[in-house]
């Protein structure tokens, strides 16, 4: 339990000078996946994208980032970790619940919150699988269905795009996406933050965008 833990967001200078808000994004994010620092900050800056904090005695345990779509209206997670010192109380969980509440006000009428996880089938070995299984299950347990299995992470270290899960959780409970939704938040997710902030070129982006297949709908 966390029970004496607090969950907040971060204005821009909360955000600089937190510095476990920084030690757990560095330690918590395979090189291939981390973002510039700097992008992060102007996002909140920009207010396109936020931050958020759990604090215990003053002290930063948990951080989170998100940023706003919106063609496709629904708020995408980006980062979501714990220190590791932490983990196994409920805050990760706790911080999620937080942050899907605010989502719902910050962009009312929205869909929802949308995110990426690892694959389990592309883990390179049998201990990372179970760790991204269990991640996997964490989210599942929170209310997330997996929108997309060929989804791919845009190159942030300009090597090459990550074979991504990308999950989703509605705004309401046992509302569902169609698949023309799916295929638009995608689109958001690529160009207005991939392409907007992170400078990941057009034709990548579209690369990306063909070779993703969305759900059919029922009976087709």
């Amino acid at each position: 339990m966390d029970a004496h833990v607090r969950h907040e967001r971060l204005d821009e200078t909360a955000l600089s000078r937190d510095q476990g808000f920084w030690n757990i994004y560095r330690g918590s994010f395979p090189a291939c996946e981390q973002e510039p620092e700097a992008v992060i900050a102007t996002s909140v800056r920009l207010k396109t994208g936020m931050a958020f904090r759990s604090v215990l005695s003053g002290v930063t345990i948990a951080m989170a980032t998100t940023h706003l779509l919106r063609r496709a209206p629904a708020v995408f997670l980006v980062y979501l970790a714990v220190d590791a010192g932490q983990k196994g109380r409920g805050t990760g969980g706790n911080l999620l619940e937080f942050i899907h509440a605010d989502a719902r006000l910050s962009a009312p009428g929205g869909l929802g919150l949308v995110w990426e996880t690892e694959r389990p089938e592309d883990a390179g070995d049998e201990s990372e699988r179970t760790v991204r299984e269990r991640r996997l299950a964490f989210f599942q347990r929170h209310g997330a269905v997996v929108a997309a299995r060929d989804y791919r992470q845009p190159a942030l270290d300009g090597v090459a795009p990550v074979p991504m899960n990308l999950l989703f959780r509605p705004a309401e409970p046992g509302s569902s996406l169609e698949p023309a939704h799916i295929q638009a938040l995608i689109r958001a997710i690529y160009f207005e933050k991939y392409g907007e902030l992170n400078g990941i070129s057009t034709r990548h982006l579209e690369d990306l965008l063909a070779g993703v297949q969305t759900p059919r709908s029922p009976g087709e």
